[in-house]
């Protein structure tokens, strides 16, 4: 049987009870990984188990103090951490007029606040060769929506995040990658437009895997799959 390039490696998957981790596990089992899970409550815990995860912690990411833990725990237990997909965020969709300073501090920790945590994290904890795939959205690399200016502003923020992070981490060998998908499809809508979680899955996969990741470190891949009829 072939080796794969992530066989015995350490995987680290942050928002892993979401519907999208659920994806991912599968295509990091079948590459081999070992794999910890971050997840936000701590009632997740045997469902991601059963998905995979060896390594489970509890607790958000938008907090410092965790985020430096949990790299901590996963090394601890699994050893180095080879690659972080970080597929945790929020969304919700509000007006401007209905927007709370409550609320949107709420969405930029979960999709931004969280991202520096885990890019801070990354730079000081994986080795040369590591990597780090995140997610921004269309509505961030591209161009806002209605109704979703915190959810906008926060992905937007990632993008130039991931931009300043490959440029700056390029010489640790460390690469850092964006995902923007549109509509993430997750089987039942497959008839509308936009991406399955299962195209999101294979691609990360790939830029974990990618023989020469420099040439990629710090790009915003649009992932829109079908954009309309």
């Amino acid at each position: 049987m072939q080796r794969s390039a992530l066989d015995g490696r350490v995987v680290l998957v942050t928002g892993a009870a979401g519907r999208l981790a659920e994806r991912i596990f599968p295509a990091l089992t079948r590459a081999r990984a070992r794999t910890a899970a971050v997840i936000h409550h701590e009632r997740e815990s045997e469902r991601v188990r059963a998905a995979g995860a060896e390594q489970v912690v509890v607790g958000d990411l938008a907090e410092e103090s965790f985020a430096a833990a949990c790299f901590s725990t996963v090394r601890a237990h699994l050893g180095d951490i080879y690659g972080v997909v970080h597929a945790a965020g929020g969304w919700r969709p509000t007006p401007l007029h209905g927007t709370s300073l409550a609320s949107w501090r709420e969405v930029i920790d979960a999709n931004l606040t969280s991202t520096i945590n885990i890019l801070r994290e990354a730079a000081a904890a994986l080795p040369a060769g590591g990597r780090v795939v995140t997610f921004a959205a269309a509505q961030g690399a591209d161009r806002g929506a209605a109704g979703q200016g915190a959810y906008s502003a926060a992905k937007a923020g990632v993008v130039r995040l991931v931009e300043a992070a490959g440029a700056e981490l390029r010489k640790q060998g460390i690469s850092v990658f964006a995902i923007a998908p549109s509509t993430i499809l997750y089987g039942a809508e497959s008839d509308r437009p936009g991406v399955s979680a299962a195209a999101l899955a294979d691609l990360c996969l790939y830029l974990l895997t990618l023989d020469d990741p420099a040439a990629l470190s710090g790009q915003v891949i649009r992932a829109y799959g079908t954009v309309g009829p």
